[in-house]
């Protein structure tokens, strides 16, 4: 059988290219606010039909053909609606009926956040179509290239895009780091990372502080990883998901913020430290967080760091530097868990199982 995985069509590259215009982007988003519907991303979406096509592997889609199809929710179930909450509870019923179909053959969820956001959402006979299937990651055998003599704190943003710089925790990385390398020489903080142009001038004049915004090898980002102690992923969402499972495999404790499936990711206390997100951001607290990450509203209250969770998030990284013990521990119980919990052949195993099934 051939399983497709939907790509981006000629017509999706036509209205992504179109989104890059802000006057259109806004009357892109007017629209959805007036009509809430998903008739746009449908028609961006759609691909013809191939008659060799036995099964159809949807990424946050739902497939609208005669095919049968799996669809992977890859964050959070949102993505059902374009990632617009107000469409999502607009269309429930209709998102239900599609599921319910017999042509959907399972939704896959990628954590236990989106697995309790459907349960909380759909009925039981949706449910029954529904199975975890956590992301996995190739696993390396590196040699550890980290300096005896230094400790190395990695944040990982966008290489794309700058304005993720803050929704991937940027500010709370930089105002973190600038707190405790008062009390260390031989700290360095390494932001891989496109960043807003405002803030700039802030990183290049520290000299602790080494920013890497172009491309690099698969070779160099081995060597980043491998050369490094903490990770620091203290973000307002888990966009940063690749940076937790990469550093996991790299044996590397993390330092991070209990926000959206954080926790599906990182055990307090075994293989990182998850720090309590700020009561001051009321976009946590909104019905459609996580979806709202880039809306001014949220990007407004983000921008205004809360000391207390920079308090925090020093106190635990400023154990991770004075216990090496500690660090290597964590690190190696990280790995642990990429070896079990999201490793690519129990990945695979459980995909096959999926695939044979809906074809039968």
């Amino acid at each position: 059988y051939v399983v497709i995985q939907c790509p981006e069509s000629g017509k999706q590259r036509a209205v992504n290219y179109l989104r890059k215009y802000k006057l259109i982007k806004n009357l892109y988003h007017l629209f959805l606010k007036i009509f809430k519907t998903t008739k746009m991303i449908e028609l961006s979406s759609s691909m013809k039909e191939d008659d060799s096509i036995d099964l159809i592997f949807s990424m946050g889609h739902l497939y609208k053909g005669n095919k049968p199809y799996v669809v992977d929710i890859i964050d959070n179930t949102y993505c059902l609606s374009g990632y617009n909450y107000d469409i999502f509870i607009n269309i429930l019923d209709k998102i239900e009926k599609s599921i319910l179909d017999k042509n959907c053959r399972k939704v896959i969820c990628a954590n236990e956040s989106s697995l309790k956001s459907m349960k909380k959402y759909f009925s039981k006979e949706v449910l029954k179509k529904t199975i975890l299937i956590r992301p996995a990651i190739k696993t390396h055998n590196f040699k550890n290239k980290r300096d005896k003599n230094k400790i190395r704190i990695l944040f990982m943003g966008s290489i794309n895009n700058p304005k993720d710089f803050e929704t991937k925790g940027g500010l709370n990385a930089i105002e973190t780091f600038e707190k405790i390398s008062q009390k260390y020489i031989n700290l360095e903080l390494v932001v891989r990372s496109k960043v807003p142009e405002e803030i700039r001038s802030r990183i290049e004049s520290n000299s602790k502080i080494n920013l890497i915004e172009g491309e690099i090898s698969f070779e160099e980002v081995i060597n980043l990883y491998a050369g490094s102690d903490i990770l620091l992923c203290p973000a307002h969402t888990y966009v940063g998901l690749m940076a937790l499972l990469e550093s996991m495999s790299f044996k590397l404790p993390i330092v991070a913020l209990d926000t959206y499936a954080a926790r599906d990711y990182i055990k307090n206390g075994y293989n990182g430290f998850l720090i309590r997100k700020s009561n001051k951001i009321k976009g946590y607290y909104n019905e459609s967080y996580p979806t709202n990450i880039r809306t001014k509203e949220f990007l407004s209250e983000i921008k205004n760091v809360d000391d207390k969770v920079i308090d925090k998030l020093v106190e635990k990284v400023n154990i991770l530097i004075k216990n090496k013990r500690l660090r290597i521990k964590m690190g190696e119980n990280g790995r642990k868990m990429i070896d079990s919990k999201f490793s690519i052949e129990a990945r695979n195993k459980k995909l096959k199982k999926i695939f044979d099934e809906a074809i039968k």
